[in-house]
């Protein structure tokens, strides 16, 4: 839902699980997970050699298909 909210937590993957959610169940992993940098660039830091459960696509093969107007700065 994209409402107010006290706390936003999203699981973006939990051990390579596959799961489509539904009502008060977490989509494992996050739907748009591959499509933000903000997301992406700190995990590929984390765990350099992920890669999607879904696709099986490496986190750098990701990162390269991201528009380059995600730009991202470290802190």
């Amino acid at each position: 839902l994209n409402a107010p909210r006290m706390i936003d937590l999203d699981l973006l993957d939990f051990c390579g699980e596959i799961a489509r959610g539904g009502a008060g169940l977490a989509t494992l992993p996050h739907p748009r997970l591959a499509s933000r940098a903000f997301v992406l660039r700190p995990l590929a830091d984390l765990a350099p050699q992920w890669r999607h459960p879904v696709t099986g696509e490496a986190i750098q093969a990701l990162l390269a298909a991201l528009p380059a107007d995600q730009v991202t700065e470290r802190l």
